[in-house]
């Protein structure tokens, strides 16, 4: 039992029991008697002189039973609380988050040596609430479990019985992913208004989220029918630097080789500080296991933003402080690069940070040729009728293999087998049947590509290229302003679906699947040169389309030509500068490409489990792993070659600032104010039986004295 108004009592008792005792000490009661002499009058004046203001406080039943009507009343006055089930809805919706921040230890203690994580304490909170649940009178309560992180999932549905939902609730296990309310809003909106009719609300159901409150905004809407609460787990949110949590976490990481020398890769890493207190620091860099360099950072200070002139305004969330740094490694070779800090904080997940280092591999091209003996140019040309310049400066960058065929050879073979080994294929004025899952360049002819058609132009016409992209990576250090084109071709490039389809619809799905078509570079009547970039496969593919003839044009004697396809076969394989290294977060879904023959794939790492290939393995393809549940570096045995190892980080700077807050807000609708805390319930006040007990004590009083004071 509590007291909601300890200090109102805490007044009145000071003021209400000296008075009572006063009463005692300052009144001398007589009782009337008859005596049979008058001697016994002598013995009354004596004692009528002895009686002064002040005397010893004598044992009354009568004061005994005043001082206990009375702490009754003081007792009532301070109006004394017991946990009650008041606040106990028919259909209550448990909410537990279980992301990144949640596995921070600065939860309530068990021990004071042993602090418990805020999941732990949310899971605490929820088994209490499910426990009042069980206890509510004249109600069947029904409730939900839902576990929050990347994506909401219903771990128990609305059952009565408080054994399975605890059963849930403490089979809720921690993750290293973010935390996403679209998913709950949108699970709790359905099941609000399940049963419901037509238009109606729904019956009434509390949704209770059990969190750190560090949650990111969304847009979805609750029913009205909802009523929202959050029920913090971690400290208070923090009004001073002193009360900031206190961790470092690596919050990005990526690696580029360099441009002019690709066996250089510099690692990029960005830390974030959310203590009081600048942090020195040194990252610690491994490749493959081997020590590989070390990283001094200086984190500044988070800082904390509070409303001086309001101080029991809430306090706003803190901004923590950045660092970033480079790593420099002479690697051609690639391998598993991690960054670590050695330095114990709240929260582990983001201490480390991995990157898979592509190594630097000279590529294998492949190049299709029309092999028109009908072709006017035909005698200009080279072998399959490659252009000559296109076939001489390929050769120039001495890959690994240059491979020439035509078109006939290429439609006879596999472009997911023996083909699919190649790092690029150049389709020279052909126009194979479906794109190959590997980055192309393609000349003057049609490509298969959605949205995207290359049409001849009429004979006659010509034109230069009147503008282009001059920062891309492929034209930076290529000047067009020479080049002669007669005749382009015609390029047209085709609106996407209308992105308010609904989601659902298979108009929406295309949408989402097309690839994303950048002009390059213009000509008088149109693009000239397109960038073709393919969202949808197993991993992003680059093409690169030019709606023109290179014999058609003066570019193959011109300068910026060689350095034009060197810097597209660069960035087209991901030699240069771009993507050199592959990682992914918790939020993403994996897709790993399988080996040839596979029938499964085994991953082991923070977790060990093996995923089913699908049927046309033979021909090459992919499984999904799904979003990583923890953050680390993954084995896949029978993945292809450049995915047998996957690295998985948690990336996340709203996870690793560990903010807490006392209220959240779900489609702008915020929480319910007046949290409870470490499983508290809502109170429900007894002041009236204690005012019913004064009176039957008071009553009890008056038969005393009255039996006392009989004749």
């Amino acid at each position: 039992m509590t007291f909601l108004a300890p200090i109102a009592g805490l007044i009145g008792a000071a003021i209400g029991v000296p008075a009572l005792v006063a009463l005692y000490l300052l009144k001398l009661r007589r009782k009337p008697l008859k005596v049979s002499s008058v001697l016994l009058w002598e013995q009354a004046v004596q004692d009528l002189q002895a009686n002064v203001p002040l005397r010893w406080l004598k044992w009354s039943w009568l004061l005994a039973l005043q001082l206990v009507a009375l702490g009754c009343l003081l007792a009532a006055l301070a109006r004394p609380a017991v946990p009650g089930t008041a606040g106990v809805a028919a259909r209550t919706i448990l909410v537990i988050d279980s992301s990144a921040s949640m596995s921070a230890r600065d939860g309530s203690r068990q021990t004071p040596d042993v602090p418990k994580t805020r999941l732990e304490q949310a899971k605490q909170n929820a088994l209490a609430l499910i426990e009042q649940m069980r206890r509510a009178p004249g109600v069947r309560a029904e409730g939900m479990v839902i576990a929050m992180a990347a994506t909401a999932r219903v771990v128990q549905g609305f059952t009565s019985d408080t054994r399975t939902l605890r059963d849930a609730v403490q089979g809720i296990q921690p993750t290293d992913q973010p935390a996403n309310l679209d998913d709950v809003a949108r699970i709790v909106g359905a099941a609000a208004l399940a049963g419901a009719d037509g238009e109606s609300a729904g019956p009434r159901t509390s949704m209770v989220v059990f969190s750190d409150g560090s949650l990111p905004l969304t847009q979805e809407r609750l029913p009205g029918s909802v009523d929202l609460r959050l029920v913090r787990a971690g400290p208070e949110p923090a009004r001073d630097a002193a009360e900031l949590p206190d961790n470092l976490g690596i919050v990005s990481i990526g690696a580029r080789r360099d441009a002019d020398n690709p066996a250089i890769a510099r690692v990029f890493v960005r830390v974030i500080n959310t203590s009081g207190n600048a942090i020195e620091t040194t990252l610690s860099c491994t490749v493959d296991g081997e020590p590989a360099g070390l990283l001094p950072l200086t984190v500044p200070a988070a800082t904390l933003s509070v409303d001086a002139a309001n101080a029991t305004a809430p306090p706003l969330p803190s901004t923590p402080g950045e660092a970033s740094g480079t790593l420099e490694l002479d690697r051609p070779s690639g391998g598993l690069v991690v960054v670590s800090i050695a330095r114990p904080d709240l929260l582990d997940a983001d201490n480390v940070a991995a990157v898979m280092l592509r190594p630097v591999s000279k590529p294998r091209i492949l190049v299709v040729g029309a092999n028109d003996p009908g072709d006017l140019y035909a005698q200009m040309r080279g072998v399959y009728g490659i252009d000559r310049f296109l076939l001489g400066v390929l050769q120039d960058l001495e890959p690994a293999e240059v491979r020439t065929i035509d078109i006939a050879a290429y439609r006879e073979g596999s472009p997911t087998g023996a083909f699919a080994a190649y790092d690029l294929i150049v389709f020279d004025r052909v126009t194979p049947g479906t794109m190959p899952q590997t980055p192309t360049i393609s000349i003057g002819a049609n490509v298969p590509i959605p949205g995207l058609r290359v049409e001849s132009a009429a004979s006659g016409t010509q034109t230069r290229f009147i503008s282009w992209k001059r920062s891309h990576p492929i034209l930076k250090s290529a000047p067009l302003d020479a080049v002669l084109i007669a005749p382009p071709m015609r390029m047209i490039i085709e609106s996407s679906p209308p992105p308010h389809m609904e989601s659902g619809s298979q108009d929406a799905a295309r949408s989402a699947a097309a690839p994303t078509i950048t002009p390059l570079a213009l000509g008088a009547g149109g693009p000239l040169i397109a960038l073709v970039e393919e969202h949808s496969a197993v991993r992003p593919i680059k093409r690169l389309v030019l709606a023109f003839d290179l014999i058609r044009t003066n570019w193959g004697k011109d300068v910026s030509f060689p350095v034009f396809v060197s810097s597209a076969v660069d960035f087209l394989t991901g030699r240069g500068e771009a993507a050199a290294g592959r990682s992914f977060t918790t939020a993403e879904p994996i897709s790993i490409p399988t080996a040839p023959g596979t029938t499964r794939i085994h991953v082991s790492g923070a977790e060990t489990f093996d995923l089913e290939a699908p049927n046309d393995v033979v021909s090459g393809g992919s499984v999904s792993m799904g979003v990583s549940r923890l953050a680390g570096v993954y084995s896949c045995r029978g993945a292809a070659p450049g995915f047998e190892t996957v690295a998985v980080n948690l990336a996340d700077g709203n996870e690793s600032s560990l903010g807490t807050r006392n209220a959240i807000a779900v489609g702008g609708r915020e929480s319910r104010l007046g949290t409870e805390h470490a499983g508290e319930g809502p109170k429900r006040e007894v002041w009236h039986w204690f005012v019913l007990a004064a009176a039957a004590l008071l009553l009890v009083e008056w038969f005393v004295y009255a039996w006392r004071s009989r004749p």
